[in-house]
């Protein structure tokens, strides 16, 4: 296809009476460019090109997500079920495309011990948590499904992986938040292998999830004997903003031997905040301002 532009005689007002007056022969003009053109044979006008972008950017305009074109914004309890059957009609062609045969079977099981936590019902709440940044998206839920599929792969595997491509995937696992994810991560910050409780303390971090059991056993890190792993543990309950933990990230900051892990704990407490933190920061910016005066 050939792609010309109409030849016009440019019109250049200088003030809103010229503009006014010249403005239909203007217009005229252009009409009959664009008539012209378009019966060209072989030749694309201007307008037939501007309607094929109007049409292509109409078409990748934003749609609802899964659970609005589904359920509308209803935010109460589905039915598992009913939740299925439209997740299959909606994405049946993508499913035998991406998940062929068995794996189908895996990841409907996937979705209801791991979203649902084997109830009969689904909540928008866990909708959103699983999705994250996708929540918004056309299909953010069913691109999200594949990532969680390949990490779960990835971490039934992860024991026989070679150290780089285990720390991948145990970091990509924190953009999750479901239960079976924060299970997982749980279980490696006991991992033999110092980089993986470092990973598995952060990604920890990034699911959000706060509760005194995953705070309680991120404290326990700050005392392992690889300054790595206590770095990363600084770091994530800076991500969780922990308060319950911010007596122990001050012992760290006063009496690790590690100026790295030090720092890590005070830009957690910076980030966590609270009486105790911030008298601990202000501490620290005044024994800085000290030490400045005194090497003048």
């Amino acid at each position: 296809m050939k792609l010309t532009l109409a030849k016009l005689n440019w019109m250049f007002f200088t003030n809103n009476e010229e503009c006014q007056k010249s403005l239909p022969t203007l217009v005229t003009t252009i009409r009959s460019s664009l008539n012209k053109l378009s019966n060209t044979e072989g030749v694309a006008s201007t307008y037939e090109v501007s309607q094929l972008y109007v049409n292509n950017r109409d078409s990748h305009e934003a749609k609802p997500g899964f659970w609005e074109r589904k359920f509308g914004n209803v935010r109460t309890n589905i039915p598992w079920v009913e939740f299925k059957k439209a997740f299959q009609e909606e994405y049946q062609r993508k499913l035998d495309k991406h998940f062929p045969g068995k794996q189908q079977e895996f990841l409907m099981r996937l979705i209801n011990k791991d979203l649902l936590e084997g109830s009969p019902r689904f909540h928008r709440e866990a909708y959103d948590n699983f999705c994250g940044t996708e929540v918004g998206k056309t299909h953010g839920f069913y691109s999200r499904l594949k990532e969680y599929c390949a990490s779960k792969h990835a971490m039934r595997e992860v024991f026989s992986m070679d150290s780089t491509v285990r720390l991948s995937a145990i970091q990509n696992l924190g953009k999750f938040k479901t239960p079976g994810v924060v299970s997982s991560l749980k279980k490696l910050l006991v991992d033999e292998d110092p980089n993986i409780r470092a990973v598995a303390a952060i990604a920890l971090g990034k699911t959000g999830t706060c509760t005194p059991d995953i705070v309680q056993a991120l404290v326990n890190l700050l005392k392992d004997e690889d300054r790595l792993v206590r770095e990363s543990t600084c770091v994530s309950l800076g991500y969780l903003q922990a308060q319950a933990a911010v007596p122990h990230i001050i012992n760290a900051w006063r009496n690790d031997p590690i100026s790295h892990v030090r720092e890590a704990a005070q830009a957690a407490l910076r980030v966590i905040g609270g009486d105790e933190a911030n008298q601990a920061v202000h501490i620290t910016q005044v024994l800085t301002r000290e030490m400045n005066d005194l090497a003048k």
